[in-house]
């Protein structure tokens, strides 16, 4: 029977052709992702643009990207899939470098990030990964530090869609299971927000209203059922959680 490692990288090694409807790295595929990464960037980033930034499973550097075009420059990123790390230099982002993103942060020294980011990363994780890499992103990130993750939502009535649109996922995320880890792992607090749908333009802005419209009914069946509709809907949540 395989490890879990080498199953993973198996995937990993071939991760852009494999995964080539949802990931493309190219400078139209960067634009596409700049949305979220935009609005990461503009709420939920302090407004220093010298702070210290490392992204976890960083992909092809699309977020790095976003943050460089922001202004922020003390960035870096590490992924372990080699496609991926060749395709950001091939598009001339050169923070990102190819390796294990988990003992490359487990090499800095304590306190060494204000920022620490996980886009689809903590998804792929088990259990036990996870609140290890958890325990460790609070080592590194200094006091008011912030970890901030992307990752598909188990409320979602699609929630299947993300969760098991990638045969490397082992997880789903609630804002209360985001809320349970950080707490456990010591972070002061976390907030959580929907994922879009961000307006971008006339289209997109539609898509925005109508959204709010579906949101309205989905927050009446869940009232319905269970008495409040305290919850979040779309297929990813964005959370930040503050040591």
């Amino acid at each position: 029977m395989p490890k879990i490692e080498d199953y993973r990288q198996r995937y990993y090694q071939s991760y852009v052709t494999s995964m080539a409807g949802s990931i493309s790295p190219t400078y139209n595929g960067i634009k596409s992702r700049s949305y979220l990464a935009e609005w990461i960037i503009s709420r939920l980033f302090p407004k220093d643009k010298q702070i210290s930034i490392f992204e976890i499973g960083c992909g092809h550097g699309a977020f790095i990207h976003s943050a460089k075009n922001a202004g922020y420059s003390n960035i870096k990123g590490v992924d372990n899939s080699e496609q991926q790390v060749s395709a950001a230099k091939k598009l001339g982002i050169e923070e990102v470098f190819y390796g294990d993103a988990f003992k490359y942060l487990s090499d800095e020294e304590d306190e060494s990030f204000d920022v620490i980011v996980a886009i689809d990363v903590v998804e792929h994780l088990t259990h036990e990964e996870l609140l290890n890499l958890t325990d460790t992103v609070y080592k590194k990130l200094k006091i008011k530090g912030k970890f901030i993750l992307h990752t598909p939502n188990a409320t979602s009535i699609f929630s299947g869609r993300m969760r098991y649109g990638d045969l490397t996922h082992q997880l789903a995320f609630t804002g209360k299971s985001i809320g349970q880890l950080s707490s456990v792992a010591g972070f002061s607090g976390v907030q959580c927000f929907e994922a879009g749908p961000f307006a971008h333009g006339f289209v997109s802005l539609m898509r925005k209203i109508l959204w709010q419209a579906v949101r309205c009914l989905l927050k009446l069946f869940m009232t319905i059922e269970t008495g409040s509709s305290d919850d979040y809907f779309t297929e990813n949540i964005i959370a930040v959680a503050t040591k």
